[in-house]
């Protein structure tokens, strides 16, 4: 095991800023950390090279007071992300959209999610629209007219100007009315719960409404028809309980 402060927090590592001035890519055992944290890790690949960045060998006790100016870069170069967009139909994405729903990142949550990503990021154009007209053409095709459903999750990074689920439900009675979309607003607290489990976003927001004396965020109120659609979605039913796996949020 090694040790470092965190510099950024990313679905299955962290990046880390090490005593010698670099920057490494590690697993950690608890996802309840922060940035700018000094964590234990156990490193995964080779170092990560930022521009060459090397800072001359100080203590460790030194590196620690001036990591602030690191973490104030790193939050300054993230503010960029506007929005995390969990989309699920079988495969399972999240999409990192800045404030103009143009899409900075692309990750897997499945395995059908693996094949759909690597087509999504050979696009030249990654607005959000033009990755749901690939994602719907993709998909379509395989399946019933029945199982034309998509459930697409958003949790904004900080004050939602752009009303992302919005402008998608409008895009999709225009274009895609053949289709059942189902969204979903999730609460900060769902995310850090669904990033600590390694699930996606949507099913982090299933458990917590299935479980509604668990720990449910503050404000988080999910009315019976949305509830239903999203059971329906899961294809489970309401009282449906059997090997149902329990996350609960840490305060």
């Amino acid at each position: 095991m090694k040790k470092g402060i965190i510099m950024e927090i990313r679905r299955n590592y962290v990046i880390v800023l090490t005593a010698d001035g670099e920057f490494e890519k590690g697993r950690i055992a608890s996802r309840s950390v922060r940035v700018g944290e000094e964590v234990y890790y156990r490193p995964v690949t080779t170092r990560v090279k930022r521009n060459a960045l090397k800072i001359p060998l100080v203590s460790f006790l030194t590196l620690t007071s001036i990591s602030t100016i690191f973490v104030l870069c790193f939050l300054f170069a993230r503010e960029s992300t506007y929005a995390y967009v969990n989309i699920e139909i079988n495969p399972s994405i999240e999409l990192e959209l800045d404030e103009n729903m143009e899409v900075q990142e692309i990750i897997a949550l499945n395995a059908d999610g693996e094949h759909l990503s690597a087509k999504l990021n050979a696009l030249d154009e990654k607005h959000l629209f033009s990755i749901l007209d690939v994602i719907v053409d993709s998909c379509g095709d395989k399946i019933s007219i029945d199982e034309k459903k998509m459930l697409i999750g958003v949790n904004y990074t900080g004050q939602a100007d752009v009303e992302i689920l919005e402008q998608v439900k409008e895009y999709f009675q225009m274009i895609y009315h053949d289709w059942q979309l189902i969204t979903i607003r999730v609460p900060d607290e769902i995310r850090e719960l669904a990033l600590r489990n390694n699930t996606s976003m949507n099913k982090a927001f299933l458990n917590m409404i299935r479980n509604e004396d668990e720990a449910m965020p503050a404000g988080l109120i999910v009315d019976e028809e949305k509830k239903n659609k999203i059971y329906s979605f899961y294809d489970i039913s309401n009282e449906q309980e059997e090997g149902f796996q329990t996350l609960r949020i840490h305060h």
